[in-house]
């Protein structure tokens, strides 16, 4: 905890913007203010990306329904990002193919499927769609339901590991000055009697410390708990909270090499079975959330009996049953209330607004959480203008300066071919440049091509999710035997030990559930590979023996509650709810 009692210290004082949330849209405007050259500062009551940024459904998407639904920008927004961020994470975000199987039924549509699958690919400026006869189909995916089937359509999206990717994002504005802190609560907003500036109070979850701070912009980026920081009684903007919940399966027993969309037999929503982190995850539900949102969301007995209905119609050789599971999740998503009856068909496009210094962000999507933090900026533009700069104890970074219109615009703000520095993987390129020579790297992978395939395996992953200067350092800090994959799944000791050591890890669970995901595609959610793990998470946490029990004992239930699909989770759940 040393590191995080020197963070505290620097907290008190005088900020330019506080963002409040520490999901991919409060990480996104943490990123984006810091890179401008304003001192910013992160909170987050819980975990970073304890809500809806560890649970979605994985996936770096352009929202092909959307473009059924009529909403063509929001399309066409996402899709241009997606092929960004697939050029600024290469390795954390990867192309995905997608399998559409169509049958007998589906004659009609698959016209105006290649269609919005050409319109697809024409937002993207790449052609990647294509008809597959039924024997072709059948071999990229030999689980799926054969009887009526005519083809099917190939396209692709993307999928990262959404934690990871707020990780990423949130250590690129540690890297341009910004300081973030988990576990740290918002109790109060308060303006002065100028109405110039906001007074936080924030608490220390972890120690109960308190510290006051002021900012002329607060950013309310906290999801479906927005509402909590809102200060104005007039709401101009309904919010309506809905959940989706997912299932993951081992590898051997639900084998897919790209991903199968296809339309749930009920209400014809599509659903989707996608390889991630070495298991398959199946998803989604969209109903509207009536649990608590002072716990953890949970998969309700309604959802699974959803879910497997889908799996049962697309995948009836495999005669899956929740016994074949290896965890399932839920995420609550915040969307903006139109009244629709059905949950699905309410937008996913966002909005932000500003009642005196706090600015409110509702909805959005992971893919186009860059455009969001742009659009938040500009709207706190006039808010910062008016504010006297302010003067800390070791000086603040520069002010944008009037002129840069180019900085405080709502487009993207990694540019390729950008004058501006750039960030990646929590380093600028001077300084990855200056850290890991061309040289020093084609030496390390020339050496790296003797080893075996399992080790050269997860050398690559490190690579690709911590990026090159990290992965790097880790690979070679590790002892041999950490550098091996735990039980069935992609993760190593290696990275446990490193995100317990380097990653503001308070808590059991948000090692294993956040940091890596071992907790999601383990056995048991990983409870059987603790006593094996001990004595590396223990010596890089500083937990004594009591300290472990008690952290040990907290995951379990935790795990047994909100992430196991067994007969032992459902007494402990509540709500849940019709399908629409």
């Amino acid at each position: 905890m040393k590191r995080r009692d020197e963070v505290w210290a620097k907290v008190r004082g005088k900020w330019d913007i506080v963002v409040v949330g520490g999901g991919i849209t409060g990480a996104g405007v943490f990123a984006h203010a810091s890179r401008l050259g304003l001192k910013c500062l992160l909170i987050e009551r819980r975990d970073f990306g304890w809500g809806t940024s560890s649970r979605s459904g994985k996936l770096v998407h352009g929202g092909l329904r959307y473009l059924k639904q009529g909403q063509w920008r929001m399309t066409l927004h996402s899709v241009h990002e997606r092929e960004r961020l697939l050029r600024l994470y290469p390795g954390l975000i990867r192309r995905l193919g997608f399998l559409m199987p169509l049958y007998d039924a589906d004659q009609t549509s698959r016209l105006l499927l290649k269609t919005g699958l050409a319109l697809y690919d024409g937002m993207a400026g790449r052609r990647a769609h294509r008809w597959m006869g039924a024997s072709t189909l059948t071999a990229a995916a030999p689980v799926i339901r054969r009887a009526g089937l005519i083809g099917g359509y190939r396209f692709e999206d993307a999928q990262t590991d959404d934690a990871r990717l707020v990780w990423r994002v949130m250590e690129e504005g540690r890297a341009c000055g910004g300081i973030s802190l988990n576990y740290a609560a918002a109790v109060s907003i308060d303006q002065d009697r100028g109405g110039e500036t906001e007074h936080v109070t924030v608490e220390d979850v972890l120690t109960g410390q308190i510290a006051e701070v002021e900012a002329p912009v607060v950013v309310n980026a906290t999801g479906v708990w927005v509402d909590d920081l809102r200060t104005a009684h007039s709401l101009r903007v309904r919010m309506r909270r809905l959940r989706g919940s997912h299932l993951l399966f081992p590898h051997w027993r639900f084998p897919l090499s790209q991903a199968v969309s296809f339309a749930h037999p009920e209400d014809g929503r599509p659903v989707y079975a996608v390889p991630w982190e070495g298991a398959t995850l199946v998803g989604t539900t969209d109903i509207d959330h009536d649990q608590s949102l002072a716990s953890e969301p949970c998969i309700t007995h309604s959802e699974l009996d959803y879910l497997f209905a889908a799996l049962d119609s697309m995948f009836p050789s495999l005669n899956l049953a929740l016994t074949d599971t290896l965890s399932a999740y839920s995420g609550v998503r915040s969307v903006i209330d139109t009244g629709k009856s059905n949950p699905s068909d309410e937008s996913r496009e966002h909005a932000i607004w500003a009642e005196r210094g706090v600015i409110s962000v509702i909805g959005g999507k992971l893919t186009t959480y860059r455009l969001l933090a742009a659009q938040t900026l500009t709207v706190a533009k006039p808010l910062l203008r008016r504010a006297a700069p302010q003067n800390a104890e070791h000086g603040d970074p520069p002010r944008p300066q009037e002129g840069t219109r180019r900085s405080w615009s709502a487009q993207p703000y990694e540019r390729e071919g950008s004058s501006s520095p750039q960030v990646v993987g929590g380093l600028s390129i001077a300084r990855r440049a200056y850290l890991l020579s061309d040289e020093r790297t084609a030496t390390w992978e020339r050496a790296a091509d003797w080893e075996n395939a399992g080790r050269a395996r997860v050398r690559q992953r490190l690579l690709d999710r911590y990026g090159r200067d990290i992965g790097v350092r880790l690979w070679r800090e590790a002892a041999e035997a950490e550098r091996k994959v735990l039980a069935d799944t992609d993760v190593s000791t290696a990275e446990l030990k490193w995100a317990a050591g380097h990653e503001d890890v308070a808590h059991l669970d948000d090692l294993l559930l956040r940091r890596t995901r071992l907790g999601l595609v383990a056995n048991q959610g990983g409870l059987p590979l603790l006593p094996r793990l001990r004595t590396a998470i223990q010596a890089e946490m500083g937990w004594t023996d009591a300290e472990w029990r008690r952290e040990v004992e907290r995951y379990r239930d935790l795990w047994l509650v909100a992430y196991s699909p067994g007969p032992r989770a459902a007494s402990a759940r509540e709500g849940g709810g019709g399908h629409l």
